[in-house]
């Protein structure tokens, strides 16, 4: 909500006391568009991380930390 206003507050500094003039029309069609937008993005976001992530968890569930090898390593 904090960067909605934030953007809503740059409208408002641009067209000044024109912004008044803005049909509700118009805004409430931008805004939803902007929100089918983000939607749409978070949707089909790449998703590429996490399943490789979630695939590999089980394999690393038994695992020892990287740092603790190496530790164990150098004190060898």
């Amino acid at each position: 909500m904090t960067i909605m206003i934030m953007v809503v507050e740059e409208l408002a500094d641009e067209l000044g006391a024109d912004i008044g003039f803005l049909e509700s029309g118009v805004l409430i069609a931008s805004l939803t568009r902007a929100t089918r937008e983000l939607i749409e993005h978070f949707r089909k976001r790449d998703i590429f991380a996490e399943t490789w992530l979630n695939q590999r968890s089980e394999r690393l569930a038994g695992s020892v930390p990287l740092s603790t090898l190496l530790r164990r390593r150098q004190a060898g």
